[in-house]
């Protein structure tokens, strides 16, 4: 018998895990024959630790800090930026980590500072038609419903496309050359199908007009930018390793197996199976998708999520045929099919002899430059790319070591997603003793920061 059982693999549960046998709990936790950590893990190639894509912590407390993990509130847009402190204190206990130097967008066939995910607007004081855009933005009134401003609590924001609140905050010229080809090329869809509230979930930035109007007329300092860190080592799936490790070292019963059922008994114990063998308790979390949640309680099937899938190229550069390095390079031009690139040594600040480099695209939009159909053709045209963009020397210069073909690997914030997952959100929440992690409990709330915050909730609620 067990205190409590954690069912799933994400990084909220292996929190939680860790939290609760420290309390001294009877934890067993069920990873439903996923690995420790999912994406968080990375994996490890020909020797070498690579994170799968972009994986940077958040550390920067850019709220009023909170420690009231009883008020920590998922389905309000970004709530865990309160816990920040918190979050970067549970890191600090698993993994060192060095700030990454600033990112860069790579737009109109020159490199800039980083306004995507970093918050320099550097580039936008030298626009070309950087008239029209202050005429653009001119008349932009806070008081408007989409003004950036209302972006967290405005209900305008739950009806709202990213498309509306663009050409409202960026105005059409920057939204027509920026973020609108920021989003086809990221999520595969056009920015009218995205809910506004959900905007990050697709690196999709939203910037206040009177912010941006500063930018174009060359104010300095208009807005600081936002730091992103790395593991010392440039593999962040460090983190995840030592968890496992400590998971090892603890009393935590670890259950590798499939889930074959889930049943809530009449005496109010969960009952679940695993090749054969049953564990009880009264206390369970969930921190698995929403379509195997629903599976696993038997609720009524509904539509599969829609989501992003994506296209990931792993592999070595020797140091001496890196052209231009970046800790990351967002690739805002159309005609490339990438749409980033990550040096996890160069997030560090390390320069070893061979660099890990990610490579990451949409095969929706790669399918509308390219007619490339076996994955020999399709790795030839993303490494022709890394020579156009100076990445690297020449095509002989990148070792590719895996190539990863992601279906519906990230959620979709259409309008339709949205309300499946708050609606399941809700049926579940009426469950006895039962907790919901990562996006169960609703659209956006599955970021790491997040996933650290839902776990030490939950290790204080049962601890």
């Amino acid at each position: 018998m067990h205190d409590i059982l954690l069912l799933g693999n994400n990084i909220a549960m292996l929190v939680a895990a860790l939290e609760l046998a420290a309390k001294g709990r009877r934890v067993g936790l069920l990873l439903d024959g996923k690995s420790a950590g999912g994406h968080f893990a990375g994996t490890r190639l020909e020797g070498h630790d690579f994170d799968i894509g972009m994986v940077l912590f958040e550390r920067a407390a850019s709220a009023a800090q909170s420690t009231d993990l009883g008020d920590y509130q998922p389905s309000r847009r970004n709530d865990s930026a309160r816990f920040a402190a918190l979050a970067a204190g549970y890191l600090d206990r698993h993994v060192a980590t060095v700030r990454v130097p600033t990112p860069q967008v790579f737009a109109a066939g020159n490199r800039h500072a980083d306004f995507v995910i970093s918050n320099r607007l550097d580039c936008f004081s030298s626009l070309a038609d950087g008239g029209a855009v202050r005429r653009e933005l001119a008349d932009a009134s806070s008081a408007h419903r989409l003004h950036a401003s209302h972006k967290v609590a405005s209900v305008e924001y739950d009806s709202a496309t990213y498309e509306q609140a663009s050409l409202f905050n960026h105005g059409p010229t920057l939204h027509g050359a920026c973020f609108e080809p920021l989003c086809e090329k990221i999520l595969g869809v056009p920015s009218s199908s995205i809910v506004a509230r959900y905007h990050r979930l697709g690196w999709l930035p939203l910037y206040y007009p009177q912010t941006l109007a500063k930018a174009v007329s060359g104010e300095p300092d208009c807005l600081a930018e936002y730091p992103f860190w790395s593991a010392a080592g440039g593999f962040s799936g460090e983190l995840v390793a030592t968890m496992q490790r400590a998971l090892e070292d603890s009393a935590v019963e670890i259950i590798e197996g499939a889930v074959t059922a889930l049943t809530l008994e009449t005496d109010g114990y969960y009952a679940v199976a695993v090749q054969g063998l049953a564990y009880r308790s009264r206390h369970l979390a969930l921190g698995v998708t929403q379509e195997r949640a629903s599976q696993l309680l038997q609720l009524p099937a509904t539509a599969a999520v829609p989501g992003v899938s994506v296209a990931i190229l792993l592999g070595l550069v020797h140091r001496d045929l890196l052209v231009h390095t970046a800790s990351c390079l967002f690739v805002l031009d159309p005609d490339y099919a990438v749409y980033r690139i990550t040096d996890q040594d160069a997030c560090a600040g390390l320069d070893p002899e061979w660099h890990r480099i990610s490579v990451e695209t949409n095969p929706t939009y790669f399918s509308r430059l390219y007619r490339a159909t076996d994955t020999d053709q399709q790795q030839a045209c993303m490494v022709a790319e890394l020579v156009r963009l100076k990445v690297i020397a020449d095509p002989g210069a990148f070792k590719v070591l895996r190539h990863i073909r992601a279906a519906n690997a990230l959620p979709l914030p259409t309008a339709a997603a949205v309300q499946d997952a708050a609606r399941l959100a809700v049926v579940l929440a009426d469950r006895p003793q039962l907790e919901l992690t990562g996006g169960l409990l609703g659209m956006g709330a599955s970021s790491l920061n997040d996933q650290i915050v839902q776990g030490l909730r939950l290790a204080e609620q049962w601890g």
